[in-house]
C-alpha cells in the first residue's frame, strides 16, 4: 500500500510582529547622525514534538550607531 506525502503547517513566528525596527535621525546638510536598530523575535517553543532549532528561541538585541565627529570641508 502507498501513502501519499502528508504535510502540515506549522508555524514557527508570529506574522504580527516586527522582528527588525530600524529608525534612522538625520540632520539637514549632515546626512545620517544616529541609527537605532531593534532585533526581536521570538520563536513557537517544539520541545514537545522532539525539534531542537539550532538557534536561540528568543532574542532581543538594540544596536546604537552615532556619529561622533562631524567636519566641515
Amino acid at each position: 500500500m502507498l501513502v501519499g506525502p502528508i504535510s502540515q503547517t506549522i508555524t514557527s513566528l508570529d506574522a504580527t510582529t516586527d522582528v527588525i525596527v530600524v529608525d534612522n535621525y538625520w540632520a539637514q546638510d549632515v546626512g545620517l547622525v544616529k541609527s537605532d536598530n531593534q532585533l526581536d523575535y521570538m520563536l513557537e517553543d517544539f520541545s514537545s514534538l522532539g525539534v531542537n532549532l539550532p538557534v536561540p528561541q528568543s532574542a532581543s538585541v538594540l544596536t546604537t550607531q552615532d556619529l561622533t565627529i562631524y567636519t566641515v570641508n
